[in-house]
């Protein structure tokens, strides 16, 4: 009995071996596997961050793309603003009416002596006044020619005929000049336009029970040209 217990001994051992063995195998793959998934899940991560990181430098370099743009916007319109702005300084800055309107005064004087009228007026409302020198031999061939003041000398805009009053305009743009020719009253519009100087017909203008001729509140007098005052204005 004893050499039976005996015989069945190393059998067990062996059984016990050949368990311990698989328990042993099957750790190890557990251990595997969880390490496995360890390092998927670190990969994971990783990448998501990096999206997530590439995503907001993308939206931050959007949105500094468009500040940029409507910075860029805002300087164009500051620089057209102040452009516009310097243009208009630049001729009304330091007015000189006596060296710009006071030659063409006097080559007026040598023609026709001092029966010779003006007067200035703002007609483009730049800031600088036009001068207007009325003159003539006669009714007939009477002429009334306006210059714009430019730094470098008096540039002539145009002319219109016959003696005239000045008032002006209702509307606020240029002047009305009256004439009465062949005892029939004539109310024109006289306005300057890119450089060149406007006149046309107003046909609603009102004569005042009692009188002749248009007039209204705001005449613009001439004067003779041995008055040179006006020139003194700014």
């Amino acid at each position: 009995m004893l050499l039976a217990e005996a015989a069945k001994q190393p059998q067990a051992s062996r059984t016990d071996e050949r368990e311990d063995g698989i328990m042993k195998k099957l750790a190890v793959a557990l251990l595997s596997a969880a390490m496995v998934l360890s390092l998927m899940g670190c990969t994971g991560k990783s990448t998501g961050e990096k999206k997530n990181n590439t995503d907001k430098t993308v939206q931050t370099e959007t949105t500094d793309t468009e500040k940029e743009s409507e910075t860029d916007s805002s300087a164009v319109t500051e620089v057209t603003e102040t452009t516009e702005q310097s243009g208009t300084d630049s001729k009304t800055q330091g007015l000189d009416y006596v060296a710009v309107y006071e030659p063409v005064l006097e080559n007026y004087r040598e023609q026709y002596g001092d029966d010779i009228l003006y007067t200035m007026y703002d007609l483009d409302e730049d800031g600088a006044k036009e001068l207007i020198v009325s003159y003539g031999t006669c009714m007939a061939d009477w002429e009334n020619t306006v210059y714009t003041y430019e730094a470098s000398g008096a540039e002539e805009i145009g002319s219109f005929y016959s003696q005239v009053l000045l008032y002006q305009a209702e509307d606020g743009n240029g002047l009305y000049a009256v004439a009465g020719q062949m005892d029939e009253p004539r109310v024109w519009q006289i306005t300057m336009q890119d450089g060149t100087l406007q006149k046309q017909n107003v046909e609603n203008a009102q004569t005042e029970e009692g009188e002749d001729y248009y007039k209204n509140d705001h005449p613009v007098e001439f004067v003779k040209i041995t008055d040179q005052s006006l020139l003194g204005q700014k």
